[in-house]
């Protein structure tokens, strides 16, 4: 009796504490709904296995019928998680006809034709499908990580063995036809402990994969620049170097813009810190709208940002500085009057064979500088191409215009 109880009480203090666990992980990292979901999601799981431990509140078999509810909610819940975290459609239109479809068997066969294997069939080849459902839909997960591929295949083991569980003991103990014969037997004992174990093994992948995306994202913060929402120099030496060996490998050219706002302190000087910031913040979004997702941007020091545009050659590099510097002037800043453009300086140095990112900044840097020296708010490009054109660099590629 005292062990029979034990046995019943695996799957909901087991799915509690879990569920304590995403809520805590929750807690740390509020704007990630999924987590949340999963927390709730196996509440709904051990409200479940609860109900189906106990007469109360409703007796049996409307317990039963009450339990299948919170258990659709917690495979939803925690599938709809899964495939928010990835921002991808969840297939709510699949689930809820199988949660449909599971939810006519359990009444059919504990009303109408009361029959505990029936129950069984209808309870677990639905929630089975779900798994293989998401684990379909998992599958087409572009450029999944390791611990998604690990997540995958249980979700996938889990939704296999539902069946092969569920069709496997029925055939060794054969027809169970009433609750009273169900608890006890080979068939209950099996599905409790392996419920508990496929629980268990699901959540611990999904805290993990949340523990990962948290270190992630701590990484990915470590290498932000707050102000302009771009790479600080630390992360533009880390994605840069990338970006510039996979041209590289794949053998494409590769520009290095350096830009520098002018007049940058008397802006500080003359309207406050505050003003400043706002063009920090302005001139960043317009950098890094222009460049897209695509490319390398970053704010690299006080009012210097830097762009590495991979696949592109030094014509095309210009090209982009010159619609940076043009849609530049169009930028309205808070505290700024109309009068008082902002206005950006920019080097442009294309990567040459056995070049470095050090030795590329180093040339890309010396145009912007030449730039700054012949009037501001205008292009040039690094002189080691210039030798080799003859190309008259004097001048930027549309008329200038004087500096803030």
């Amino acid at each position: 009796m005292v062990q029979g109880i034990l046995i019943s009480l695996l799957n909901p203090v087991l799915a509690l504490i879990l569920s304590g666990l995403f809520l805590k992980l929750w807690l740390e990292r509020p704007a990630h709904r999924h987590i949340l979901l999963f927390s709730t999601g196996y509440l709904g799981y051990a409200a479940a296995f609860g109900l189906q431990a106990t007469y109360w509140p409703l007796g049996y078999p409307a317990n039963g019928l009450l339990s299948n509810l919170f258990l659709l909610y917690a495979y939803i819940a925690v599938i709809h998680g899964i495939m928010l975290r990835r921002r991808q459609p969840t297939p709510f239109l699949a689930l809820g006809v199988l949660g449909a479809l599971g939810a006519a068997g359990q009444f059919w066969f504990a009303l109408v034709e009361p029959d505990m294997t029936g129950r069984i069939y209808a309870v677990n080849f639905c929630y089975g499908t779900m798994m293989l459902v998401v684990a379909a839909c998992m599958y087409s997960f572009r450029n999944k990580t390791p611990v998604e591929r690990v997540l995958f295949a249980v979700a996938l083991t889990i939704g296999l063995y539902s069946f092969v569980r569920t069709i496997g003991v029925s055939l060794m103990e054969g027809h169970i036809a009433d609750r009273a014969q169900y608890v006890g037997s080979l068939t209950w004992l099996v599905l409790n402990f392996s419920a508990a174990f496929f629980a268990l093994l699901f959540a611990l992948t999904l805290a993990y994969m949340v523990v990962l995306d948290a270190m992630q994202d701590l990484r990915a913060e470590s290498m932000t620049d707050l102000l302009s929402g771009l790479l600080n120099r630390r992360g533009f030496e880390e994605h840069g170097r990338r970006a510039l060996a996979h041209s590289d490998r794949i053998g494409v050219p590769a520009v290095l813009l350096i830009c520098d706002i002018d007049h940058f302190k008397s802006v500080n000087d003359r309207f406050g810190h505050v003003c400043g910031d706002q063009v920090i913040t302005a001139f960043g979004r317009c950098l890094g709208d222009a460049a897209g997702g695509e490319h390398v941007t970053a704010r690299i020091g006080g009012e210097e940002f830097a762009v590495v545009l991979a696949g592109a050659n030094l014509k095309t590099g210009r090209l982009f500085a010159e619609a940076v510097r043009n849609a530049c002037s169009m930028l309205r800043v808070s505290g700024l009057p109309e009068d008082c453009a902002v206005t950006a300086s920019f080097g442009v140095a294309e990567k040459q064979a056995g070049e470095d990112l050090t030795s590329l900044m180093r040339r890309a840097d010396a145009a912007l500088y030449e730039a700054k020296r012949r009037g501001r708010d205008r292009v040039r490009s690094a002189e080691a191409h210039m030798v080799k054109t003859g190309t008259d660099d004097s001048q930027p590629l549309s008329s200038a215009r004087t500096g803030g």
